[in-house]
């Protein structure tokens, strides 16, 4: 069977966060640091176990794709076949979910197309679902499926994209989400830039970052929420950069990149708020998938695509 799977990521306390990764056969985890990778397992090895997972252990939850159903899968980070299953969520075939976990590890927003639904770019229905799996409510119906949902640090709203057509392009708007009661309050349109992506709040709540895409790049963009004032943090990639987590702190972010020239073409970076300044954590001439930071902050988790070996189709 083909499996696709949601890259995870390793808190020492709780469940931590969940996000998209590219269609693959198999999407194998990796804890990545600067010297070296110390894990190493695939979904369909844990999927195939369902025992017990100790409350004390770090943990780990992501999403499998199968057809037209995702299972949330929680799972030890030290044995990712000691997992247990959260729920299981029908949608269309060969979209899965878009996820995020809630900054107290209780709760999941997750985007999913509905089988019913056709356009991924205006259908896809934001859920919150707790760790539990049970009663999940549906907040909004009309979100973009093609941006993850964004959880404020207070958990008391998600961030996600919508998308309309005007005069034949594509028009952004980024969407804040009560998650108490499923009210939105629009806070950025975007006509300017050919791609619009959340990232999230400063610590104090008074920033909300995002990405813009043009034909120079990916820029870092920043919104102060009380004057309106937009202005630009530094310039991330002059090709596409992706997958942007925020630290703890705010005052870093982890990033995916991708450069076409050159044999290593994919890199994951973290940079610098204040001052712009980036590190490079790993480089690959294969896809480097939704990295997420690890307790400390000083490694990562991600997804490596897989090699394939020859004469596979």
């Amino acid at each position: 069977a083909r499996i696709s799977a949601m890259v995870l990521a390793v808190s020492s306390t709780t469940v931590s966060v969940i996000s998209a990764c590219a269609p693959l056969p198999i999407c194998p985890f990796a804890a990545i640091t600067a010297t070296g990778i110390f894990l190493r397992a695939t979904a369909a090895q844990a999927a195939r176990q369902d025992p017990n997972v100790l409350a004390d252990d770090p943990r780990i939850v992501y999403s499998e794709l199968t057809g037209q159903q995702s299972t949330l899968w929680i799972a030890s980070a030290a044995d990712l076949t000691r997992a247990r299953r959260i729920a299981t969520v029908s949608h269309r075939e060969g979209y899965g979910l878009r996820a995020t976990l809630s900054p107290d590890g209780k709760r999941i927003a997750y985007l999913v197309l509905p089988a019913s639904a056709r356009n991924p770019w205006t259908e896809g229905a934001l859920w919150v679902m707790g760790i539990d799996g049970r009663d999940p409510p549906q907040l909004l119906g009309n979100a973009d499926m093609h941006s993850a949902p964004v959880w404020s640090r207070s958990g008391k709203q998600i961030l996600v994209r919508e998308t309309s057509v005007s005069d034949e392009r594509l028009q952004y708007t980024l969407v804040a989400v009560d998650t108490d009661g499923g009210s939105a309050t629009k806070l950025i349109p975007e006509t300017a830039a050919d791609g619009l992506y959340p990232i999230g709040w400063s610590e104090d709540g008074l920033r909300l970052y995002y990405v813009t895409l043009t034909r120079e790049g990916t820029d870092i963009q920043q919104l102060e929420l009380l004057s309106g004032r937009v202005e630009r943090v530094f310039h991330a990639s002059d090709g596409i950069a992706r997958d942007f987590r925020l630290s703890s702190q705010g005052d870093r972010l982890l990033y995916s990149e991708y450069q076409p020239s050159g044999q290593a073409a994919y890199r994951v970076r973290a940079a610098d708020l204040g001052t712009g300044a980036s590190r490079t954590f790993l480089q690959s001439d294969r896809a480097l998938l939704s990295p997420v930071w690890r307790p400390g902050e000083s490694a990562v988790t991600l997804g490596s695509e897989p090699a394939v070996a020859s004469g596979d189709q």
